[in-house]
């Protein structure tokens, strides 16, 4: 924890000393670039969720059992 705050200080440190207005806007950049990453994932995860139950719900009516997941693939 404690190398990956070293590294992430090292990439920052030069943001001690420029203009505060230009560091507050690439915080800013960064934030919504998160954010964008976090939506897209977000909905990955719904869609592949809502494709799982779909395909579980056709096994079920053909009257074939459901595959279960290998906890070791996980």
């Amino acid at each position: 924890m404690v190398r990956n705050w070293k590294s992430e200080f090292l990439e920052n440190a030069s943001m001690i000393f420029e203009n505060p207005k230009k560091a507050e806007k690439a915080a800013r950049r960064k934030e919504e670039a998160l954010k964008k990453e976090k939506e897209t994932m977000l909905k990955t995860i719904g869609q592949l969720t809502i494709e799982r139950d779909f395909l579980q719900d056709c096994f079920r009516r053909s009257g074939y059992p459901v595959p279960e997941l290998d906890s070791e693939k996980r």
